[in-house]
């Protein structure tokens, strides 16, 4: 219990340096993730699992590429890739639940809390949307809860090789 309890209050850490000081938060990011790394009692599947990054950075490029979010700069920040990257060591530990759950719930989930993060970070100017709230709501929602599922998807193979090695 200890461990979950701990891998949520690190990823929470990283998600407030994120929206405090953005880039700022680099270094301290980067110490909360290896962290959450050397904390891990299933670090071998989290290591496999940070190869789906590429799908997570694929969605948010191709977020601000089709103007469903604006940051400043010409790519996504850097901060944003290490925010998925410990969101990424948080699946199989304090949002293992959502490993549990059949893939349609896992997406109905997302697609309905995932958003919510990204417009409280535009209303602070952390990001920016030229959408309505609603219409980036819907279309981000359903995009990101579509990378997040093929994640929960690749997460589930992972576990699958670890428990044949």
């Amino acid at each position: 219990m200890w461990r979950l309890a701990t891998n949520f209050i690190l990823f929470q850490s990283c998600w407030w340096a994120a929206f405090f000081w953005q880039n700022d938060a680099l270094p301290m990011m980067a110490a909360l993730i290896a962290l959450m790394l050397a904390l891990s009692d299933k670090r071998k599947q989290d290591i496999l699992l940070l190869a789906s990054l590429p799908i997570a950075l694929l969605l948010e490029t191709s977020a601000a590429q089709f103007a469903l979010l604006q940051f400043e700069g010409a790519w996504i920040p850097w901060w944003l890739v290490l925010l998925w990257v410990s969101l990424l060591l948080t699946i199989n530990h304090s949002l293992r639940f959502i490993t549990r759950l059949p893939l349609w719930q896992c997406f109905f989930l997302c697609w309905v809390c995932a958003p919510f993060s990204y417009l409280g970070a535009a209303r602070f100017d952390v990001l920016s949307t030229p959408l309505p709230w609603w219409q980036f709501y819907l279309v981000y929602g359903l995009l990101w809860a579509s990378a997040f599922t093929v994640i929960i998807v690749i997460n589930r193979l992972a576990g699958r090789v670890e428990d044949n090695t």
